[in-house]
């Protein structure tokens, strides 16, 4: 198959499918929020009830400004002021939030502003190759356990700091067979770039349409 009889198949199958460009980001609470939900389940929001309780939760956490969260005590203390509020029977998925929300902050609480956090990225980041490397190694050099290869890109197309694939188990299911490619990330990514610049649109279009497959 071609890419662009594989992408009309894609199409067909996402009938229903309309692109929204992810929101936009230009804070650093905005980037600490996106990274603390991204480390988590959608299970785990669940069961702490986040959309009831978001409001909450962005008081607890000062806006999810990572220095004041940072500033105001270690992750023990936050969890029982957190624990002391919503009185759960279930104290795990909290737990795990908590957690998440602490990791991104203690990271992005050493960076100045969200400009100088984008010109620090950008500049280890200054050809295709480089990224792949970066995002390869942000889970260690982050020191954030739950970001694996594929949270870290969903992390940095969500936030529009970088155009790249997400490799999901979606992606991998409808691309690899039809690229005929083994399981491996690194030319699984390079060749949905450019299968995406192929058919002239956005690798955050293509996230959201392959995400959109039944």
């Amino acid at each position: 198959m071609t890419d662009q009889e594989i992408y009309e198949e894609l199409v067909e199958q996402t009938k229903d499918f309309v692109y929204r460009p992810s929101k936009k980001i230009d804070t650093l609470s905005d980037l600490c929020f996106l990274l603390s939900h991204i480390q988590v389940s959608n299970q785990v929001l669940e069961q702490i009830e986040y959309e009831k309780n978001k409001a909450e939760f962005r008081r607890l956490f000062c806006g999810y400004d990572p220095k004041k969260i940072v500033k105001n005590g270690k992750y023990v203390i936050q969890l029982n002021r957190v624990l002391e509020v919503f009185k759960p029977t279930r104290k795990t998925p909290y737990k795990d939030y908590v957690q998440a929300v602490m990791a991104s902050s203690k990271y992005f609480s050493k960076q100045a502003s969200f400009e100088s956090y984008r010109k620090e990225i950008y500049l280890l980041c200054s050809n295709q190759d480089k990224t792949f490397q970066f995002l390869s190694d942000f889970r260690k050099k982050s020191s954030i356990s739950e970001m694996f290869f594929v949270k870290s890109c969903l992390f940095f197309s969500e936030s529009g700091l970088f155009d790249i694939p997400v490799l999901s188990k979606k992606a991998k299911a409808f691309f690899l067979p039809r690229f005929n490619l083994p399981d491996e990330n690194e030319k699984l990514y390079f060749r949905l770039i450019q299968f995406a610049k192929k058919n002239n649109i956005s690798c955050n279009e293509l996230n959201k349409r392959v995400d959109s497959l039944e």
